[in-house]
């Protein structure tokens, strides 16, 4: 899982990217609510880490796209999975690439929704 604890201004993230990949992250963040529930998002120098009782899931912005990562106890799959972080006893932190909103599925939401029980 990548670190950093330095808060920034979430518009920071922005700074320089297409339009497109703000309504990206806004459309990701109205979907884990949807999928999960309440969530905490706080803005950190490297990331966006996104937060319930502990944090569950980042987002690391691009100029052509997002990132997203999500923690689950176990390995899953999905076509948008990019990689894989075993991370021992605490699970597996999975990378996910998108581009586009269409690519909000229900597996992806059910994922969500896992990783937020967290």
């Amino acid at each position: 899982m990548s670190h950093s604890c330095v808060v920034v201004d979430l518009a920071e993230h922005f700074v320089g990217k297409p339009t497109e990949i703000r309504e990206l992250f806004d459309a990701y963040l109205a979907f884990v609510r949807r999928n999960g529930g309440p969530v905490t998002v706080i803005p950190q120098r490297t990331r966006i880490a996104l937060q319930r009782r502990v944090r569950f899931g980042s987002v690391v912005v691009r100029r052509g796209w997002v990132d997203v990562a999500l923690w689950l106890k176990r390995r899953a799959e999905h076509p948008l999975l990019t990689r894989v972080d075993d991370v021992g006893a605490a699970g597996y932190y999975h990378w996910f690439r998108l581009t586009a909103v269409d690519q909000l599925d229900g597996a992806l939401g059910a994922l969500v929704g896992e990783s937020y029980q967290m």
